[in-house]
């Protein structure tokens, strides 16, 4: 005996025609959301999933911007650098010739430049006829205490002055050279052709280029005087000179 398929009971008068699975053609309640035969949604709507190509395409443009930030800013930095490597060195300034040299000592029978003294402004006195005595003083200056020089022996006789302690004074310079010897020949030279003379240690004289011994003749208290002066002795030393003489 064969079974049969026994069909549903007619719904009661009032109620909802029954509903049939889309998928599987099965009974569904009304209140049923899922088909419980072969699992198919009947009155719920499923959603799809997100599509994943537009997360990824926005990630991908994002990574494209940066990668492009990034090689734009490494070219600026190695423009940059090659501007920097290949500037052009400052070109020096050249020093004035013979600058920071010490005074070039003049052979027997030259004629050596004046040296004017650096920065030193002098006022030259009116109406001043400045009259040079032995030993270098000035008409009318009152000699400090320890004015008074030490006085070497000169090998030819008699003494060679030096410059007065602590003085500070103008004076006109008739000889320098780096070893006293010629400094001591030269004043003797002076001194018998009447010329009063001294010798002076220019380490000793912040005016002055250090290393020399220098011959002067005279202390006075402008530099007018003391041009003056050294043109009154051109005839015994060509190419005298005056110059401000500072201890220190």
């Amino acid at each position: 005996m064969s079974e049969t398929e026994t069909p549903p009971p007619p719904p009661p008068p009032g109620a909802p025609e029954p509903m049939a699975c889309p998928r599987c053609g099965a009974p569904v309640r009304p209140d049923q959301d899922w088909c419980l035969n072969c699992g198919a949604a009947v009155s719920t709507e499923v959603a799809g999933t997100r599509g994943w190509r537009t997360p990824v395409a926005i990630i991908g443009a994002v990574l494209v911007v940066a990668a492009v930030a990034l090689v734009f800013a490494f070219a600026q930095l190695s423009n940059d650098a090659d501007k920097t490597a290949q500037a052009p060195a400052p070109t020096p300034t050249p020093a004035p010739a013979g600058a920071g040299l010490p005074t070039p000592t003049p052979a027997a029978g030259t004629t050596p430049a004046p040296t004017p003294a650096a920065g030193a402004t002098p006022t030259p006195a009116p109406n001043e006829t400045p009259t040079a005595v032995p030993g270098g003083a000035v008409p009318g200056a009152t000699p400090a205490p320890s004015a008074t020089p030490t006085t070497p022996t000169d090998p030819g006789g008699g003494a060679v002055a030096s410059w007065p302690a602590g003085r500070t004074a103008y004076t006109v310079v008739l000889f320098s050279g780096t070893r006293r010897a010629q400094a001591e020949v030269k004043a003797r030279g002076f001194r018998s052709g009447g010329t009063e003379v001294g010798i002076l240690d220019s380490d000793n004289f912040s005016t002055l280029n250090p290393g020399y011994f220098v011959v002067f003749s005279g202390q006075y208290g402008s530099l007018s005087s003391a041009r003056r002066a050294a043109q009154r002795l051109q005839s015994a030393a060509p190419g005298a000179y005056p110059r401000r003489v500072k201890p220190g």
